[in-house]
């Protein structure tokens, strides 16, 4: 087996796989959709857009979010897969559609950069924290 990532089954210890994660950009993972459908993945290297959405059980290419000038550094998935919240370096918080990948609103109030996310169960607020300690509960549209 390669180095390029496995999906690990807890309960019986083997790679159920069916596609690995792309390498081609150094991706990190940041969140999985519940319906495992989707992940939101995060690029290390400097030359690609920072964050994009990647379909595990067909091996996709990483559909791109375009929106943040700097790293994005955490993300979250809605329950319903519908949307995803993104947080970089730069402090700004972003609402994407997942079906279109447009991006649908720009939440600021963070000075430092926002460094984790989370969504309520029924996906009317987000949280996030920032690396000064700075929380804010944000609202989001349906």
């Amino acid at each position: 087996m390669d180095d390029a990532g496995a999906l690990w089954n807890l309960g019986t210890g083997r790679d159920e796989s069916r596609h690995r994660p792309p390498r081609d950009d150094d991706w990190m993972p940041l969140a999985l959709s519940q319906d495992e459908r989707l992940a939101l993945l995060s690029a290390i290297a400097q030359n690609v857009t920072p964050v994009g959405l990647w379909e595990p059980a067909t091996g996709s290419k990483v559909k791109p979010l375009s929106g943040h000038p700097t790293r994005v550094m955490t993300g979250a998935l809605t329950e319903g897969g519908r949307r995803v919240i993104t947080g970089d370096e730069d402090g700004m918080v972003r609402i994407w559609d997942t079906s279109s990948t447009k991006e649908l609103e720009t939440l600021r109030g963070h000075e430092a950069g926002v460094q984790a996310l989370a969504v309520s169960a029924d996906d009317r607020r987000a949280v996030s924290g920032d690396g000064e300690g700075r929380v804010i509960l944000w609202g989001i549209s349906r």
